[in-house]
């Protein structure tokens, strides 16, 4: 779980709460996460905080966020490159000095 704790330390380092609307649900279509199911699987934990959601606090956002992250990147061994990728390419976050 390496690159995963690089990821979690890129937020960090970053200042990054969360993707911006649009990119944050692109991420989570591509992980899979509107069609996850399971008893494992807290939809109100993961599910983006998107549309009026955005209202939410940045610290909500944040961790619904971060926790996304960690649950596909540990539980979909296959889903690991998407979410490395995400992180390389995506420009578009929100900050917590925004």
């Amino acid at each position: 779980m390496e690159v995963l704790e690089k990821i979690l330390k890129q937020i960090k380092e970053d200042n990054i709460v969360c993707p911006l609307p649009q990119p944050w649900n692109v991420f989570y279509k591509r992980i899979g996460g509107f069609e996850e199911r399971g008893d494992d699987y807290d939809r109100h934990r993961h599910f983006p905080l998107i549309l009026n959601g955005w209202y939410s606090s940045k610290e909500s956002k944040h961790k619904r966020f971060v926790d996304s992250v960690d649950y596909f990147y540990r539980k979909y061994p296959n889903k690991r490159n998407f979410i490395e990728s995400f992180f390389e390419k995506n420009n578009d976050w929100y900050r917590w000095d925004d």
